[in-house]
């Protein structure tokens, strides 16, 4: 499903939905096994009042709209995996496991009220899974693509402190964790999609550099980013100046193995 127009593309169909009330979409998806909810406005922005409301909304929306569905199909879903995020914890330099409190700030906030909407309903017939995950390296696009142009152009130095905990995961993993979600049934419950071995912002840039055979990079001071982030690349500073430092300790329990565990190798195999 799509906020995107209707058509065939690739083997796929997508169909378009408004991600709020029910709609021809309700009738694409009836008696689907499997519900993934990614919907939601990129956090990517300036935290002004309307952005802030236009986040929240579009992740509450889609929720209750799906929820509806689940609650009235005849033939409901068997699992219904919702996304999170570890902005949950807040920003944090302990290790924050499923069971750590939610944090301080908006983002926290977001993800806290995102997860109380999934949960507010009891699904009989559904069982239901939140991933809160990480920051998803890939090799398209994503969150790596603009630290890789910096580092190119010897932009990609320390950024803030460099202390920020940058809990990441490759994007292969995750596929993999959505699978493993999939196929064991007891899996249920909240879960933090991340690699096991996060990094401090200063030992990712320094990784990235090395892999891309830089070796200098200007640091960026928090002032700046603070002057840059809303000015020039229209974002939050917090994005870059805050991190989460999350383990996937219910993953690890549960017997799911990551093949990238260390940045090194997974930067290696993207970059």
């Amino acid at each position: 499903m799509t906020r995107g127009v209707t058509r065939e593309e690739n083997h796929l169909h997508y169909v378009h939905w408004d991600a709020k009330e029910r709609g021809d979409w309700w009738q694409a998806i009836e008696g689907c096994e499997i519900l993934l909810n990614l919907t939601g406005k990129s956090i990517h922005c300036v935290y002004n009042e309307t952005n802030r409301e236009v986040l929240l909304r579009s992740r509450i929306d889609a929720v209750k709209a799906l929820q509806e569905y689940v609650l009235t199909t005849t033939h409901p879903p068997r699992l219904f995996i919702q996304a999170s995020a570890v902005g949950r914890y807040g920003n944090t330099y302990e290790p924050c496991t499923e069971g750590a409190p939610v944090g301080k700030g908006f983002l926290a906030e977001l993800c806290k009220r995102w997860e109380e909407t999934f949960f507010h309903h009891d699904l009989p017939a559904t069982r239901q899974v939140v991933l809160r995950i990480g920051l998803v390296l890939g090799k398209s696009g994503g969150a790596l693509e603009p630290l890789k142009k910096l580092t190119k152009y010897h932009l990609g130095g320390t950024v803030g402190s460099g202390k920020q905990v940058m809990s990441w995961i490759h994007s292969d993993d995750l596929q993999q964790i959505l699978l493993y979600v999939i196929e064991n049934d007891q899996c249920t419950g909240a879960y933090n999609a991340c690699a096991p071995m996060p990094v401090t912002n200063k030992v990712f840039m320094k990784r990235l550099r090395t892999v891309m055979h830089k070796t200098f990079a200007l640091p960026a001071p928090a002032f700046l980013v603070k002057i840059g982030a809303p000015l020039v690349l229209r974002t939050d500073s917090s994005i870059a100046l805050e991190g989460t430092y999350s383990l996937p300790t219910r993953l690890l329990k549960s017997g799911f193995a990551f093949t990238y565990k260390e940045l090194k190798t997974a930067l290696e195999d993207l970059v």
